[in-house]
């Protein structure tokens, strides 16, 4: 599977019914809502039919997890909104800014995170950047044309912030790891202070709980993406454009991965005439 594949390629062995643990499980979850970007109903499928499996194993006498055995599938209703992490543009500012003291490998996660920004893209689709994806219109604007993997789609995404204008000019970045980019981010956020306590739901002794830790802790490869697609969508541009970016077949499946409720929001704006 293109799971597996992505473990692999991150140094990791195949998933299997004897050794996996939570953490695995809860990556694999992780996977389905965000990379895959799977309805929360899928996603509750995918993770039934495993611990079926492994329950149908077990009665068999064969040796099978027990992380695996009496994991707690989550519910249809999908993340809740509190456990959907974005930047507000402080922390933009913060996570993008030149910083003189940082190390060559952080440095190079900048320049990512810069172009991650910039584009609102998908991980495997901004790892695959090369020269070539960013080229001038005929009014000399700088285009990024980007084949999407999951979608097989073709779009073009105007870059406008000067930092990504530059990171293109000066030779874009070194590729790395879907797992080594996660661990840099959270590094490079903590270097630049990003330490606001939030609350959110974390694994604790093998059980999900709230708990209220350091900004930097819970901000992944999808923060940018979703920080993109958020700051976009409250900017009220036409729906079609941003489904165009986002790579979401439905608009249902792009609020759901940025914690929208519209409903709510045009009867909040309603309420509003009448107060």
């Amino acid at each position: 599977s293109s799971y597996e594949e992505q473990r692999l390629q991150d140094g990791y062995s195949k998933m299997s019914l004897q050794h996996a643990t939570l953490e695995e499980m809860d990556a694999y979850q992780d996977y389905l809502q965000d990379e895959m970007e799977y309805a929360p109903d899928t996603i509750n499928k995918h993770l039934r039919f495993i611990v079926r499996v492994s329950n149908h194993a077990k009665k068999r006498k064969h040796a099978v997890s027990e992380d695996i055995t009496y994991y707690d599938v989550p519910s249809k209703q999908g993340r809740k909104k509190e456990d959907i992490i974005f930047l507000n543009p402080e922390e933009v500012e913060m996570i993008t800014a030149p910083q003189e003291d940082l190390p060559d490998y952080l440095q190079n996660t900048q320049r990512i995170v810069i172009l991650h920004l910039a584009t609102g893209q998908r991980v495997s689709d901004v790892m695959q950047f090369v020269k070539s994806t960013f080229n001038k219109d005929k009014k000399g604007d700088i285009i990024a044309s980007v084949r999407q993997q999951k979608t097989n789609k073709l779009v073009d995404i105007p870059i406008k912030d000067d930092k990504a204008l530059e990171v293109i000019e000066t030779g874009l970045f070194r590729a790395i790891s879907h797992q080594n980019y996660n661990v840099y981010i959270k590094e490079l956020a903590r270097r630049v202070g990003i330490n606001e306590m939030t609350k959110s739901t974390m694994l604790v002794n093998k059980r999900k709980r709230k708990v209220k830790v350091e900004k930097y802790n819970l901000i992944s490869s999808h923060t940018m993406r979703r920080t993109t697609l958020s700051n976009l969508y409250n900017k009220s541009i036409p729906e079609y454009l941003l489904l165009n970016i986002s790579g979401h077949s439905r608009s249902s499946q792009l609020h759901s991965y940025i914690g929208a409720d519209p409903n709510r929001e045009a009867q909040l704006e309603e309420l509003k005439k009448y107060l």
